[in-house]
């Protein structure tokens, strides 16, 4: 379905923290040669000259995760001997995945002691940021109402004029991120999950042992603020995976030096709120017409949102391996996990937010990760990510360039590529409106004071909204699609639902004066998704796109034309037209093919009081336009395929210029 390469950070976070702090052990993903062998080793235990400090029971698609003390011998030599061992196929070092941020378009402040300045209304969303009211749907604009020249996409409320849903229920998607949280407009999860461990960071000031994923036991129910400092004494660690994704951490924000330990040591921790994961699922299933916020890809009536917690909220960073586990959790593979109850059932969609420029290898039997990318596959799910916000080709992103993955850019309301987004220009890729979209959002500053941030919130950290920019918005309007499309056509696997998406796309190659695109000339291969369309295809429908017709001599000096009409006749030079159409998927995919039709009867063309105009080789029609001199008052076209047929598209001939000589 798509490319290959490497190894993760996300679309709109800060910067990596264990940039500048060293690890005290290193975490070491490990294949058993026969996973029954991984009681054989605890805690402590030396395995070929390597301490192993620590062994999770929990295993994933045949891995497992270890910490060896990387005191006296570095990691790449415990790599190489834990080869050596003869326990294991495969040993790979566990990568942090840092997760970039792209600058808000929203303009929330870092400094609390000032209040943002207002923020212009977004594009496609009839929202006041002041009053948050959801009107009707009819009265919306939506984000990919765009200019027809642009992209010629079609409303996604338009496109639920032929939605059926076929599954018989809600699709489920999961969205691995940064967990979530409560929001008036959002329907609180029935199933979720948490994948992070406390882990080890030297920080060099102080010479303290920071813990990444730490818990604080001051109960705060409401997320009303009382958690937001919270004592040394109420901080324990992470020490097992859960199912509580509430997107909460804390890390030390006071010292105070310890005379008997001879360092300074943490008296008091602050929590942090990343948000990531709450913008990205409101941006597929916000409620509809509450009343409330505003309305989103697909809504809370065809989607349940499963959130999953990698992402250590105040690192804003996650570890490859438990992104891997949640993937396997997602997908209701077979493995147990520590502390995390089993999934119901294995979701539809998987949104991945998240990745990084890394010189690393996915592929299916080699790379972990995209191992758990061809288990999902093979269960049926689609799995989406978002393909960077460097504003690079992104060749050597990760995961969106994994095989079996649909990688996701941003386009402007204009259709252009957005600065910030990375695209591909080989690769097929599929891209959306991945600025000013407003979503739901909260973060560590509106958390700890809401009131200051009135403007996005009601007093309430549960009722704040914001624009938002970056792929990472852009790709779970995508993974909405590809619900609907699942829910549309269920019989369709990862790779054809793929195919719908992408060949019923635009790829707006030519913009409104005529130049080629920033989009063509970047990613020749993307398409920019069109929810109707891609619905249609679903379906195996096939419908005639646009129609035009040009005079065939139109566009000719009066001279020249004069010489045609005096070498050929006026009625045949001023009756000559050419005819051009195109299917939905604006291409001559999928075998479709065209029957032009011609009658001189008034009024709507059927095949009754149409005549078929055969090729000249009675063979059929493949191509989309054709010369025909006019012989009758009205032609038309058909779409086909497999033997069915669209209905009749007419020509505009109304529309036609014609040469002042044949006036």
């Amino acid at each position: 379905m798509r490319n290959n390469s490497l190894i993760l950070a996300l679309v709109t976070l800060p910067l990596l923290l264990s940039a500048n702090l060293a690890l005290a052990e290193s975490r070491i993903i490990v294949k058993w040669h026969d996973i029954n062998q991984l009681k054989s080793i605890n805690d402590n235990t030396v395995v070929n000259g390597v301490l192993v400090t620590n062994v999770e029971r929990s295993s994933f698609g045949g891995y497992s995760v270890i910490a060896a003390d990387d005191t006296a011998i570095d990691t790449a030599t415990i790599i190489q001997r834990l080869q050596q061992s003869g326990l294991f196929s495969y040993v790979v070092e566990d990568k942090v995945i840092s997760l970039e941020k792209s600058s808000p378009s929203n303009g929330v402040t870092h400094d609390s002691s000032k209040k943002p300045a207002k923020s212009k209304i977004a594009i496609g969303y009839a929202i006041d940021l002041n009053k948050h009211t959801d009107p009707l749907v009819e009265k919306e604009f939506y984000h990919d109402v765009q200019k027809a020249f642009a992209n010629g996409s079609t409303s996604a409320f338009d496109a639920m004029t032929i939605f059926e849903n076929s599954l018989g229920r809600k699709a489920r998607v999961a969205i691995i991120d940064s967990g979530y949280f409560p929001h008036e407009d959002m329907v609180a999860p029935v199933e979720q999950a948490r994948f992070i461990r406390a882990e080890s960071y030297y920080v060099p000031s102080g010479n303290y042992t920071y813990k990444n994923a730490v818990d604080c036991t001051t109960k705060d129910p409401n997320n009303s603020g009382r958690d937001s400092v919270c004592s040394a004494s109420n901080i324990v660690e992470i020490t097992e995976q859960s199912n509580n994704a509430l997107d909460k951490s804390w890390k030390p924000s006071k010292f105070e030096y310890d005379s008997e330990k001879g360092k300074n040591v943490p008296v008091e921790y602050e929590v942090c709120v990343s948000g990531h994961g709450l913008s990205v699922a409101g941006t597929i299933a916000a409620i509809q017409n509450n009343g409330k916020g505003i309305s989103s890809a697909i809504g809370s009536d065809y989607i349940e949102i499963i959130p999953v917690k990698v992402i250590d909220s105040c690192s804003n960073d996650a570890w490859s391996s438990d992104l891997i586990k949640a993937i396997y959790w997602a997908s209701e593979g077979d493995d147990v996990f520590e502390g995390v109850t089993k999934i119901s059932s294995a979701v539809d969609v998987i949104n991945l937010s998240l990745g990084s420029s890394k010189p690393e290898i996915c592929e299916s039997g080699y790379n972990l990760l995209a191992d758990a990318v061809k288990y999902a596959n093979e269960k049926g799910i689609v799995v989406v990510a978002s393909l960077g916000n460097e504003g690079i080709a992104g060749e050597t992103f990760t995961p969106a360039t994994c095989h079996g993955i649909i990688p996701v850019a941003a386009n402007d309301s204009f259709g252009q590529l957005t600065d910030f987004s990375n695209f591909l220009s080989e690769q097929q890729t599929v891209s959306t409106a991945g600025q000013q979209v407003v979503t739901p959002t909260i973060n560590t500053h509106i958390y700890k004071d809401p009131e200051n941030y009135s403007i996005y919130c009601q007093g309430e950290t549960t009722s704040c909204y914001a624009e938002k920019q970056g792929t990472s918005i852009a790709a779970p309007i995508v993974s909405g699609l590809v619900a609907l499309v699942k829910m549309q056509n269920p019989s369709l696997n990862p790779d054809e639902i793929f195919n719908v998406i992408y060949q019923s796309g635009n790829k707006f190659h030519e913009s409104e004066v005529g130049s080629t695109t920033s989009m063509f000339r970047k990613a020749p291969n993307n398409r920019i998704v069109n929810f109707k369309n891609a619905l249609l295809a679903a379906n195996d429908d096939v419908q005639v796109g646009k129609t035009s017709v040009t005079h065939l001599v139109a566009h000719v000096s009066t001279d020249y034309a004069n010489d045609m009409i005096g070498k050929y006749g006026k009625d045949k030079v001023c009756s000559a037209y050419k005819l051009e159409w195109n299917d939905i998927y604006d291409s001559n995919s999928y075998d479709v093919t065209f029957e032009l039709y011609g009658t001189n009867v008034a009024g709507p063309m059927t095949d009754t009081n149409s005549t078929l105009i055969e090729t000249a080789n009675k063979q059929a029609r493949t191509q989309n336009s054709t010369v025909v001199v006019k012989e009758y008052a009205n032609y038309g076209v058909k779409a086909c395929k497999n033997g069915t047929c669209s209905a009749i598209e007419p020509f505009d001939f109304g529309s036609a210029e014609v040469n002042s000589a044949c006036l």
